[in-house]
């Protein structure tokens, strides 16, 4: 599966578009956040695959924290939402 926060692949041809691919998550801290990041690549790679695609294009994650309103407040810690997309494509 190639993935790319760009909307294209050098070298390669989009043949197929598939679909908006997306996956949600919540941390409570940093610590946890490189790993929910990799497990959110890993479900949209999934997602993308069940799709038939190859491929991720344009990727973009977009987080909402303690400084923003969309942020959860539990028990005196904020929690940090994260929606991670992009497009699934067939390449060639």
């Amino acid at each position: 599966m190639i993935l790319t926060t760009t909307p294209n692949i050098e070298g390669q041809v989009i043949k197929e578009y598939h679909g908006i691919v997306s996956y949600s998550y919540v941390v409570s801290d940093l610590k946890e956040r490189e790993n929910a990041r990799q497990s959110a690549i890993n479900e949209i790679s999934a997602k993308a695959k069940a799709l038939g695609a190859n491929a991720i294009v344009g990727i973009a994650f977009c987080n909402s924290h303690s400084a923003h309103s969309n942020a959860v407040h539990i028990r005196g810690s904020y929690l940090i939402l994260t929606d991670v997309s992009g497009t699934a494509v067939s390449v060639k």
